[in-house]
């Protein structure tokens, strides 16, 4: 499939642009190499590309109003056109513990996906893929959303057998009355789009790779949380125990999850006073315990969600001026400049007053409805130059993004933002799908893994006699349901991005904390090469499930299998490589890289529920 910048001839190709003025139609002009243009009585329209060395495109269009009085837009979308065939097209459904059900369909009219809320992935994740079934090629669309958003997909009837499916990405429609001022210039989200011939991953590698390069990642930390350990039961002598713990198996970050401000017991009925409980929970000790994180050589975090107060808050009967009510929820108002500035130095305060070195930004409700018609574009404004402000004054700080898990992964949020709090289903078997699921469309080092285990002790009855110890997981977002695990299969699937701990470590078994310690160190040891790392899907079946991680010169590549239904005993797999180069494996076996491309390798296939790795080394 081909599709390159600057091949328009007609606004209509370009852009979906209507309101309260005439339909916008015409030539486009090229106005240099790498960006076009479009002029009439009433707007300017620019649409720019960068090209990265993969292929990837980034696109920026740009709306200007000439006219000498304000324009208000209903409908702002760029568009993409090719020509009639058969196609299919992928989008992926994301709620609450599911954010990963992507499903390809025949495009025989019209598929579309949006999100109507400040929390982007609501529903819908923001991108698209399309495939042509005649050619085996496609194309992938990812929107940075700065906005609510839509997408839609489109086959429409064309008398000629030309161009006449449409690929329209931008603003959602949905209330939208933007009012454009006399000179004023609205930018619409930016664009990432690149050809894929991988069905399985859409080249999420030429993603990554761009990532890598033009925003690196600042670290790739190991993370202790208080909130699997016992949830909001906490205090002063509990989480000690944990600190003590957390060092010993190597965590870099101690991180207070919620339950720590607020009346003792009603916590919930406080989010946004973030007054430090005096009667309970740390029952005052706060900057004391983090001290005592500092002592022990990690670095002190805790929880906010900062842009949401409780109807019965202090903050919100003090200052309604500065929060939005909708459904009887209080948000803060981030499209207005004085409520940014007031919710930045509550923040501010509490970072110097406790020396906070983490925050984790939650988001658990659902706010939907901009009075100002302009589909949040103010309010993300707002809310990115608060990050920006952040980053900006405290620039050691690291910056977690979760909402109601993951439920904010879209990649306008990479910028101002560390890693991923990739879902609240805990479960490692749904988080290998999950990240399966999300890596091709976020950079797979900012996809945080969790560990939220338990050691069981003599109870297993051993084959050939005796018992013989299981390692437990919470199997959702709590400790309702638990799954047995095995060693092999824990690592690998914590394995891609920063590694985060949330159980109870003084209940593991002395074995199991050695072996959770070594393997912590293991992977700090290759920490630069998982820092940089691509990932692709070499298989993807309802038995097995291997991936690749490798550097970007394809001197190092790490294989890992999942195994859930055995049907074999080895699968043989494709890995990409450099041809030129030779490959050996820590057992000492050799491997040629055109030999790799042309054979392949064979990876043993184990029992249900085991995964197994190979490295490959550049020899």
């Amino acid at each position: 499939m081909k599709h390159y910048p600057l091949t328009v001839d007609h606004i209509g190709q370009m852009m979906t642009l209507f309101g309260d003025f005439d339909m916008v139609s015409g030539k486009v002009e090229r106005k240099n190499d790498h960006t076009l243009f479009f002029e009439n009585d009433q707007f300017e329209i620019e649409s720019s590309y960068i090209v990265h060395d993969t292929g990837l495109v980034k696109r920026t269009d740009t709306i200007k109003n000439k006219a000498n009085r304000p324009l208000s837009i209903s409908s702002a979308l760029s568009k993409f056109v090719f020509h009639g065939g058969e196609y299919e097209v992928f989008t992926q459904y994301n709620e609450w513990c599911g954010e990963r059900y992507g499903q390809w369909q025949p495009l025989v009219t019209e598929i579309s996906a949006s999100c109507d809320e400040v929390r982007s992935n609501v529903g819908a994740a923001p991108f698209v893929a399309l495939f042509n079934q005649q050619n085996q090629r496609g194309i992938v669309f990812h929107i940075l959303c700065q906005s609510t958003w839509k997408l839609r997909v489109r086959k429409f009837f064309a008398q000629s057998a030309g161009k006449n499916v449409t690929v329209e990405l931008g603003l959602n429609d949905q209330n939208l009355s933007y009012s454009l001022l006399p000179g004023d210039t609205l930018v619409l989200p930016k664009i990432l789009y690149y050809t894929f011939t991988n069905k399985q991953d859409l080249d999420a590698y030429k993603l990554h790779r761009y990532y890598n390069e033009y925003h690196p990642a600042k670290a790739l930390p190991i993370i202790y949380n208080s909130w699997m350990s016992n949830f909001d039961n906490i205090s002063y002598d509990i989480l000690s125990e944990q600190l003590k713990a957390a060092k010993d198996v190597g965590a870099e970050y101690f991180v207070i999850d919620a339950g720590w401000f607020g009346r003792p017991n009603e916590w919930f009925r406080s989010v946004g006073d973030w007054r430090e409980c005096q009667d309970a929970s740390m029952a005052g000790r706060m900057r004391e315990f983090a001290d005592l994180v500092r002592a022990e050589g990690l670095k002190f975090g805790l929880w906010f969600e900062i842009e949401r107060a409780d109807k019965d808050s202090l903050t919100v009967k003090t200052h309604p001026e500065y929060y939005i009510c909708e459904n009887n929820k209080y948000f803060v108002n981030y499209a207005d400049p004085a409520a940014c500035d007031y919710i930045y130095h509550v923040l501010a305060q509490l970072i110097r007053k406790y020396g906070i070195e983490f925050i984790k930004f939650d988001f658990n409700e659902r706010l939907s409805f901009d009075a100002k018609r302009t589909g949040f574009l103010e309010y993300f404004k707002g809310y990115r130059g608060f990050i920006d402000r952040i980053n900006r004054e405290f620039p050691s700080l690291y910056l977690e993004n979760c909402a109601s898990g993951g439920l904010r992964m879209s990649m306008a949020n990479i910028h101002g933002f560390d890693s991923f709090w990739m879902s609240d289903d805990h479960s490692l078997y749904n988080q290998v799908d999950i990240f399966k699921h999300t890596m091709i469309r976020m950079p797979s080092r900012m996809l945080e893994k969790w560990i939220t285990i338990r050691s069981l002790a003599e109870f297993t009855p051993k084959y050939g006699g005796g018992t013989s110890e299981k390692i437990l997981v919470s199997g959702d977002a709590t400790w309702n349901h638990l799954e047995a695990v095995n060693e092999g299969y824990l690592k690998a699937a914590a394995v891609g991005g920063p590694i985060g701990i949330s159980c109870d470590l003084t209940k593991l078994s002395a074995t199991l904390q050695d072996e959770l310690k070594a393997f912590i160190r293991e992977y700090k040891n290759e920490r630069d090469f998982w820092i940089s790392s691509e990932c692709r899907i070499l298989c993807d079946t309802e038995s097995l499930l291997v991936l690749q991680f490798n550097d970007r010169a394809m001197d190092t590549i790490k294989l890992y299998s999942f195994t859930k239904h055995p049907r074999q005993t080895a699968v043989t797999v494709y890995p990409a490589c450099d041809e030129t180069k030779c490959y050996i494996t820590s057992d000492g076996k050799e491997y040629k890289g055109m030999s790799v491309k042309e054979e392949g390798i064979d990876l043993p296939v184990g029992k249900r529920f085991t995964a197994g790795t190979l490295t490959l080394k550049k020899a």
